[in-house]
């Protein structure tokens, strides 16, 4: 088995990406076909994170790669140059599923209260990948983080105690209620903001928090798709995907 280091992934990418001949195919045009932000491409094809699973088994049937060369096997030579034609063409390809695993469903976020994630007899199927011992999952029940999060989403929340500002937090109250919100500062406390204005701030400390979120599963009609960071999950309108 050969190890990958981190960053390695989007590197190759970026090289399979440069080898598409009769010139280099253009990160928009990869993004595209991708189905992600031009921003995550970057951040994968500069060695600041690793794109999930599905991409790397998407990237490689795009691109004409194997698996193998994009997750660095030192015995597969440089990729050799694919006609433009084959990188765009626009007839979908069949991406193998990547296997599920059970993630334990604390909520159903908006209508439900805290389980521990131990004692969780509610779980959903979602790719294994996402699947940590520390994470723990909420089905969205509400438009209080549309458009980052839709109802019907299995949001990922990693467990934390604490969080950074702008990172999106499961926190839940006295009573046990919970609610999903972004954690800021606003000059003089922290608090729990909604991306959707119409709905109220809240004061960070009559809340407890209880996860960190780094990656939502959703469904739109036959298509399953996914983003994810470990680091934290931001919202970024900037360079969120239309959806």
């Amino acid at each position: 088995m050969f190890a990958v280091a981190v960053g390695d992934i989007g590197k190759r990418i970026r090289i399979a990406r440069s080898a598409v001949g009769p010139g280099p195919l253009r990160p928009a045009d990869l993004a595209r076909r991708l189905d992600v932000s031009q921003q995550r491409l970057y951040n994968w094809e500069s060695g600041r994170s690793d794109p999930p699973n599905d991409i790397v088994l998407k990237a490689a049937r795009v691109l004409g790669v194997t698996v193998d060369w994009l997750m660095g096997d030192p015995q597969d030579e440089p990729p050799p140059p694919m006609p433009r034609a084959v990188a765009e063409r626009t007839t979908p390809f069949r991406v193998e599923p990547i296997p599920d695993a059970m993630l334990p469903i604390v909520s159903r976020a908006g209508a439900g209260h805290w389980t521990d994630p131990y004692q969780c007899e509610d779980f959903e199927p979602v790719p294994a990948h996402l699947v940590a011992q520390d994470c723990f999952g909420v089905v969205v029940d509400g438009d209080s983080m549309f458009p980052f999060l839709h109802p019907g989403d299995i949001a990922v929340f990693k467990a934390a105690k604490s969080a950074r500002i702008g990172q999106t937090v499961l926190a839940r109250n006295d009573e046990k209620a919970l609610t999903v919100k972004v954690y800021r500062h606003n000059g003089e406390g922290f608090e729990l903001v909604p991306i959707n204005q119409a709905y109220p701030r809240a004061t960070a400390r009559e809340w407890e928090i209880e996860g960190v979120l780094v990656a939502y599963v959703r469904d739109i009609g036959p298509r399953r798709i996914t983003d994810s960071d470990p680091n934290g999950l931001r919202w970024d309108p900037a360079t969120a995907p239309v959806v």
